[in-house]
């Protein structure tokens, strides 16, 4: 049961690394189940899209969240870009989806320096949660 669990769950210890072993047998069941599915679209596109979030979830823990939110938002958005009647409307949805995806770089980024610049020149004490 402890292998199963080694196996699914993330271990800030022991991400999901290149240089691991795990990581290329990981890598060599991907392939194997891939050989069967690489003529059959839809499940071919819906098995990789799971076994990347596995991996991002397994690499970065759960920041996997993130991927998933900007997915679905980016998703979301180029149908309303398809539907959308005007230029007005679809230059709208564009740069919603540009400014959702820079904030979160943003924030990822810079949050760190941003705290530092603020405490250097107030002479404060602010630190970043790390969730």
């Amino acid at each position: 049961m402890d292998i199963i669990k080694d196996i699914l769950l993330y271990s800030e210890a022991k991400p999901l690394l290149f240089t691991r072993l795990y990581f290329w047998g990981f890598f060599a069941v991907l392939l194997l189940f891939y050989s069967f599915l690489y003529k059959k679209n839809p499940l071919r596109n819906a098995y990789l899209f799971i076994i990347s979030l596995f991996f991002y979830y397994k690499s970065g823990g759960y920041f996997f969240t993130l991927l998933i939110f900007s997915t679905i938002a980016d998703f979301t958005l180029g149908q309303l870009i398809y539907s959308a009647k005007t230029i007005t409307k679809k230059k709208l949805f564009v740069g919603s989806s540009i400014f959702i995806n820079l904030l979160l770089l943003g924030y990822f980024k810079y949050t760190y320096f941003f705290t530092d610049l603020f405490n250097i020149a107030f002479k404060t004490d602010f630190q970043v949660i790390n969730f």
